[in-house]
């Protein structure tokens, strides 16, 4: 979990834990108002309303239709409920009960919505390696609203709502039966509220699941990939059927995708995610994100503050898009194993500008495209990290000179880039080192 779940689940748990306090006080009120000593059986609980009480009843009902209007569901099984009451005194409490945890329940659904919204936009953010393009905001909230297993999470909402009700309706009928003391049954209903509260949780987390894989695939389909793998969390905990998943190894069409069947989630508190297809992402497939275009005129507009070294990195991330792509790789000796489509953050560009933008001009900041997508010479560069090459690019019209990148590949996807000017001396120092694994002038 992160902080997003955690701070939501104290949210839901403590809104469980008024509604579970209310309904015990309004216990302990019904019973002191009809019993004289401390406990009520269930005849006298099914007792007709009469004077003040039956007017108080159903003036009560009459105010919470009212103020229900804007909420259907909650309506519905308000006038329900009065049209088969025969005005108890039992009916009464659970009348009240019902519109608290109705109120509670459209509550949770409005934080519950905020939440999958949240949870829809970092599944966005994170595919790819975290590389975001412009936010498809209209397909992102249309994904909240589509149902999983027939419900989306509003009706998924009422239907753990309308299980705590039924079960509360129990704990006070057969406690009345018993003759059980009002402080047992308090007890009995906080319990219920627990397991509502859980069923909840389950609910958050599964439906979370699923949001962040739509959210997910929904990138993949606006970056323009026809496939999708499953990653499995595999531990202890990993159900069979999971695992299964995991053993497959299969990928699936984008356009085929259905949560539930083919995607996460498989079952309740699903852990699995989806990942792009690495063999898609490492062929000629095209990405629409923030392209080398963008970056250029996002550095042409920042270059003159630059070049003069008044621009701190904090003013030059925020000039910055959120990442771009840079390129991508030639198969050649040194890339094999590195993903080839090249993203860079826009954070890791603040840093590089900060340090070295006086160094160079725009135009050899620029070379960082032809750096990337057709280098000079490949260098090993396993000695200071893993997943990781040197790039070089000739600079035209200085001969002594080339552009250095050291490209390290990130668990993520995303590259961290450490760019800049050289003399020629260190290429013949690697040469001489036998460092060159490519070199252009050879082919």
């Amino acid at each position: 979990m992160d902080r997003k779940d955690v701070d939501f689940f104290k949210e839901l748990n403590q809104i469980y834990q008024e509604q579970a306090a209310e309904m015990q006080k309004a216990l302990f009120d019904f019973v002191s108002k009809y019993s004289e000593d401390g406990s009520i059986s269930y005849q006298e609980a099914l007792q007709r309303l009469k004077g003040t009480d039956l007017s108080d009843y159903q003036a009560n009902a009459q105010k919470y239709r009212e103020q229900a209007e804007k909420d259907p569901e909650l309506l519905k099984r308000l006038n329900e409920q009065y049209a088969s009451a025969q005005a108890s005194r039992l009916e009464s409490l659970q009348l009240d009960m019902l519109f608290r945890m109705g109120v509670a329940r459209g509550i949770i659904a409005d934080k519950f919505d905020s939440y999958l919204q949240k949870m829809a936009l970092m599944g966005y953010k994170k595919a790819m390696g975290g590389r975001s393009g412009t936010i498809n905001a209209p397909a992102l909230k249309e994904l909240v609203k589509t149902p999983f297993n027939g419900y989306n999470y509003s009706q998924q909402l009422w239907g753990n709502t309308d299980n705590l009700i039924k079960d509360l309706k129990k704990v006070l009928k057969s406690g009345f039966v018993r003759g059980d003391h009002p402080r047992t049954m308090a007890r009995n209903l906080a319990q219920k509220y627990k397991v509502a509260n859980s069923r909840a949780e389950t609910l958050i987390r599964t439906d979370g699941t699923m949001i962040v894989n739509r959210a997910a695939i929904q990138r993949y389909k606006d970056a323009g990939l026809k496939y999708y793998r499953i990653l499995v969390h595999l531990d202890n905990r990993t159900t069979e059927i999971c695992k299964k998943i995991h053993a497959e190894d299969k990928r699936y069409l984008i356009d085929e995708m259905q949560a539930g069947v083919n995607a996460p989630p498989f079952h309740f508190n699903c852990r699995s995610g989806v990942i792009p297809d690495e063999e898609e992402l490492n062929g000629d497939v095209k990405v629409y994100d923030h392209d080398f275009e963008k970056l250029r005129d996002d550095l042409a507009n920042l270059w003159d503050d630059i070049s003069k070294g008044s621009l701190p990195y904090k003013s030059i991330e925020r000039g910055l898009a959120e990442s771009y792509t840079i390129g991508q790789l030639p198969s050649v000796k040194g890339t094999e194993e590195l993903l080839k489509r090249v993203q860079v953050t826009g954070k890791n560009l603040a840093k590089i500008l900060e340090k070295h933008g006086t160094e160079f001009p725009l135009e050899q900041m620029l070379l960082l495209q032809e750096l990337v997508t057709g280098p000079d010479y490949v260098a090993d560069n396993s000695d200071h990290h893993n997943n990781s090459v040197l790039l070089y690019k000739k600079v035209p019209e200085r001969l002594k000179y080339l552009m250095e990148a050291a490209l390290i590949q990130k668990d993520d996807g995303n590259y961290i880039i450490h760019y800049h000017k050289i003399k020629k001396q260190k290429l013949n120092k690697l040469k001489r080192e036998q460092k060159i694994l490519y070199s252009k002038d050879d082919m």
